[in-house]
């Protein structure tokens, strides 16, 4: 089971992964300020969270991870490369998060920013079962991640999409870390077909991406350093 929820503020998508039979859950960038939200939907469903994670180092809103471990006790899970306080459960390129039956496999993807990665959802109990890939901000549909702060790079993006998450099955469905354009998913094989910055060499993507800064995020200064916390007052 998987459940897309969205926080208009800054068009950014949490997700909401479970496993119905187990009755365990986790959160995958749950915001600051949502957690009675999410801990009411728990309890509406009967699920158990297990672990919540980010994506990456958010700039544009405050994670809910450390309010989430306070209150359930969950684990905090991210990237090995991260430097925020409080995770728990590092992982390292193709680790395995488990919630009951059910595996988000972390696929590291640098380029948005340094600790940028992807959650690749797999169902063990039956193998038709379908799968899906959380990409963050390193994917978008129809775009990808800015490169221009936290330590970004246009390059390492370029070899993520193209050495990582291209190279998936097309007929995975993605699901963004953000809307900007009314569009909830998509597929690998839509992206890679029609997503414009896909279709660019190594060079004429980082040229593009150098030239496509639009200025900060609005509370950059307050959400990264609130976010190495996991978004508490350790």
């Amino acid at each position: 089971m998987i459940k897309q929820l969205f926080y208009p503020q800054t068009s950014a998508f949490t997700y909401l992964v479970a496993d119905p039979v187990e009755y365990k859950a986790c959160l995958i960038d749950p915001v600051k300020g949502e957690a009675s939200c999410y801990l009411s939907l728990l309890e509406k469903t009967g699920l158990s969270l297990t672990a919540v994670a980010d994506t990456h180092t958010h700039a544009d809103h405050i994670t809910a991870t450390g309010d989430l471990r306070i209150l359930t006790g969950c684990d905090i899970a991210g990237s090995s490369d991260s430097q925020a306080q409080g995770i728990t459960l590092p992982l390292d390129d193709g680790d395995c998060l488990p919630v009951g039956k059910i595996g988000l496999q972390f696929i590291k993807t640098p380029g948005h920013t340094s600790d940028s990665g992807c959650f690749y959802v797999k169902e063990f109990y039956m193998k038709e079962q379908p799968e899906y890939l959380l990409t963050g901000d390193t994917l978008l549909i129809g775009s990808c991640g800015r490169t221009d702060f936290q330590n970004g790079s246009a390059r390492e993006l370029w070899h993520s999409l193209h050495d990582k998450l291209m190279c998936l099955p097309e007929n995975l469905t993605v699901y963004p870390g953000h809307d900007y354009n009314h569009h909830s998913s998509s597929s690998i094989g839509k992206e890679v077909h029609e997503n414009p910055k896909l279709q660019l060499s190594e060079e004429a993507f980082i040229a593009c991406m150098e030239q496509s800064g639009s200025g900060q995020p609005k509370h950059i200064k307050e959400t990264v350093p609130a976010n190495l916390r996991c978004g508490r007052d350790w």
